[in-house]
């Protein structure tokens, strides 16, 4: 589950930042509708052979669009609470993605509508409520998956998140994020994140 969102995330991330290309973009795209349409079923259906398969060529889709372009601030946060917390890398990316989503949506509407069609929202949506949605359906998918609320990571400490959005911000790919982020930025994330959770706080780390 968590392997998957974050190849998820690697892929929004390469199509969406400001290093993105019309090579990366194919790439990115591709991968992001192939883990929407395969990710749950690998997880929920372990035997299923094809829908692993499938995963495994979006993973390296993925790979190879953020490797040619560059991964954003969704990764610039996870990485600090891993070094935090030990917490895995998918997770924390995983707990970010919806937040962070909705926190750049409004910088690019039609770059993130175009993630949400990937995704499987209605397009016949308007690109501003396409991003939206898509943001919910982030949410949506991470809760099914089991992925746990930020607040029920363990360590978690409110006292830390000024250090974690001032190591957020000092990240290499800070700058490829599509909105440019403040430390107050990141911080307003994270707290969004510690508020409001996913609903669902079982540990998926797989």
């Amino acid at each position: 589950a968590a392997t998957g969102m974050d190849a998820l995330t690697h892929a929004i991330e390469a199509y969406t930042g400001r290093v993105a290309s019309p090579i990366t973009d194919g790439m990115a795209l591709h991968a992001i509708r192939l883990i929407a349409a395969n990710l749950v079923a690998a997880v929920e259906e372990p035997g299923n052979a094809d829908a692993r398969q499938q995963m495994l060529v979006a993973s390296l889709m993925a790979g190879a669009a953020f490797g040619n372009s560059d991964v954003a601030s969704v990764h610039c946060i996870s990485e600090a609470i891993g070094a935090m917390y030990d917490t895995p890398h998918g997770v924390a990316n995983a707990i970010f993605l919806p937040f962070m989503f909705r926190h750049n949506c409004d910088t690019n509407p039609a770059r993130h509508a175009q993630v949400a069609y990937a995704l499987g929202i209605d397009p016949t949506l308007p690109e501003a409520e396409a991003a939206e949605a898509a943001a919910d359906h982030l949410t949506e998918l991470s809760r099914r998956l089991g992925i746990p609320r930020f607040r029920d990571v363990p360590g978690v400490d409110e006292a830390d998140f000024q250090v974690i959005a001032e190591k957020s911000k000092i990240n290499m790919s800070d700058g490829s994020n599509a909105k440019t982020m403040t430390v107050a930025d990141y911080l307003d994330v994270i707290r969004k994140a510690y508020a409001l959770g996913q609903g669902h706080s079982d540990v998926a780390a797989e």
